[in-house]
């Protein structure tokens, strides 16, 4: 696509603004082309810039300032939900979400990478009982996610720890 390969040029050149020109294509290419291989690509792409620029932008779902990289991973999270490649981007979201204070949008991060991915490595259920307890203070919901995790994950025995102790 000829859009994705001018971002990719624009990137590489000498010009002085090339990393807000190269975004502005690819967020073309992610718009107008949504749940294509090569929106897929621009996504990866502009969060791979976005994560090594380390700004907070206005974030226009949630209203606050954010990190610049929230939106293009909600984006890749919504356009391709059980890519390999979400999988970790829910559990990038799952963070910044925290980090920000909007934990129940880190919930939901969770909640979907637990379930898109059963077999993943961030111990995203157990993590979601803590996040239930400690910061939304809701126990059932922490107790549902704790007894979520599986027992092949390193969090197992904490997680039986914690439902023994409700």
């Amino acid at each position: 696509m000829s859009r994705l390969r001018l971002a990719e040029l624009t990137s590489l050149s000498r010009h002085p603004n090339r990393e807000a020109a190269t975004r502005a294509r690819l967020h073309e290419v992610i718009v107008n082309y949504p749940r294509t291989p090569q929106a897929l690509q621009a996504l990866q792409m502009k969060i791979r810039i976005e994560n090594g620029r380390r700004q907070r932008e206005l974030d226009p779902v949630l209203g606050v300032q954010a990190p610049a990289v929230v939106p293009s991973l909600r984006t890749l999270t919504e356009q391709f939900p059980t890519s390999p490649f979400s999988m970790t981007a829910f559990n990038r979201l799952a963070e910044l979400y925290t980090d920000i204070g909007q934990f129940e949008r880190a919930a939901a991060a969770l909640v979907t990478l637990g379930t898109n991915f059963p077999h993943n490595p961030h111990d995203s259920w157990f993590r979601l009982g803590e996040l239930y307890e400690r910061r939304l203070k809701d126990p059932a919901r922490a107790r549902d996610a704790y007894s979520r995790v599986p027992e092949r994950s390193s969090r197992y025995r904490d997680a039986q720890k914690k439902l023994t102790q409700r």
